[in-house]
């Protein structure tokens, strides 16, 4: 049996070659003709689409069949790109990836390294044992690692996950340029990383847009404003005088831009944005909405955490500003300010700007 027999498509659309699959169930036919006759495929591409904005997930096709469900996944990428809205592409390849994860789980090993070498991935189902440490008594603890990874690619999908540092490679057993693996859930979360990047290409890559879908675009609008998530959103709608975004020093300018175009973060980055603002004194609700557009934004989690960094939770503490010399170690600081931290660049830009205004004045 070849990879691809293995390949449950309805499962993994973004795998599927979308011509191929026209040409062996719709014969003659092209993908336009499919639109236009038959409705369901539209209705579940809506579907789908509707699910990523509300739930952060696309959910299982019900009574639609597994070539319904391959076609609407290709329609729906179709209506996100025509959607132009960056916040809704990173959304709903998010929500693909999660929904591929929870059946990755439930998958046989070989099955989960046939979907890593179709996504690109150097991977193999592996029998090694390796030894961890010693014991007292002159034994060892030895683990089974069922797979591995080459490094190259660990280092690329791990890269959004090493905010924890179970996730660094010098903590994973490497050998002969291998990185091993010792639970499915793991090498399946770093699958769903890539699942987010292909789903996120294809979007970007759309050129041909079938006749039937161009007149959808504003549907899909519709959606996006059901549910509140029209990109743009105002991070500081009623901003109050101490916070001046000006005045942000070079890296905390560009996290906040990022962030408001709904563009992904790293940990640190978050980490970066919400300990400055909540130290130059932003509400903890203002804080919250800067994450608002973010594609895998959920107000439950983002409001704990926002609360636990000003110290509204836990212990008690209110977490401090990283320093510059942090900031560079983790490649997020973007010019020699001068300055110890952000805060401190912030609050001498601050006080320049409050001298030219009171020259202009005065």
């Amino acid at each position: 049996m070849s990879e691809l027999a293995a390949i449950d498509y309805a499962k993994y659309p973004y795998l599927a070659d979308v011509r191929r699959f026209i040409e062996e169930h719709y014969p003659g036919l092209s993908f336009e003709a499919i639109l236009e006759r038959d409705n369901r495929v539209l209705a579940r591409a809506f579907e789908r689409i509707e699910q990523a904005v509300s739930q952060g997930r696309v959910g299982e096709p019900g009574t639609y069949t597994y070539v319904e469900e391959v076609l609407a996944y290709y329609a729906s990428i179709i209506l996100v790109s025509l959607s132009t809205s960056r916040w809704l592409a990173d959304r709903y390849a998010l929500a693909e990836a999660e929904r591929s994860y929870l059946h990755m789980v439930g998958e046989p090993s070989e099955t989960l390294v046939s979907l890593a070498r179709l996504l690109g991935i150097k991977a193999r189902h592996s029998t090694t044992s390796i030894r961890i440490f010693k014991t007292r008594r002159g034994g060892y603890i030895v683990r089974m690692y069922p797979y591995a990874i080459h490094f190259s690619d660990y280092l690329r999908l791990a890269s959004r996950l090493t905010g924890d540092p179970s996730w660094k490679l010098v903590n994973q057993p490497l050998l002969g340029g291998w990185v091993y693996i010792d639970r499915k859930a793991r090498f399946a979360r770093l699958l769903k990383e890539a699942v987010q990047t292909r789903v996120r290409e294809q979007i970007r890559l759309v050129e041909e847009v079938p006749p039937p879908l161009k007149p959808l675009a504003d549907r899909v609008s519709e959606i996006l404003s059901k549910y509140g998530r029209t990109p743009g959103r105002g991070v500081f709608p009623e901003a109050p005088d101490r916070v001046e975004p000006e005045a942000y020093p070079p890296c905390v300018a560009e996290i906040h831009a990022k962030a408001l175009r709904g563009e992904h973060l790293s940990h640190h980055e978050r980490f970066a944005i919400a300990t400055f603002l909540l130290n130059i004194g932003a509400s903890v609700d203002e804080v919250v909405d800067v994450f608002r557009n973010m594609p895998d934004f959920k107000e439950k989690i983002a409001r704990y955490q926002v609360e636990h960094l000003a110290g509204l939770r836990g212990a008690g503490t209110k977490y401090r500003v990283y320093s510059c010399e942090k900031m560079k170690s983790l490649g997020i600081c973007r010019a020699d300010c001068g300055t110890r931290t952000p805060l401190s660049a912030y609050y001498r830009n601050l006080r320049r700007m409050r001298r030219k205004t009171e020259a202009v004045e005065g």
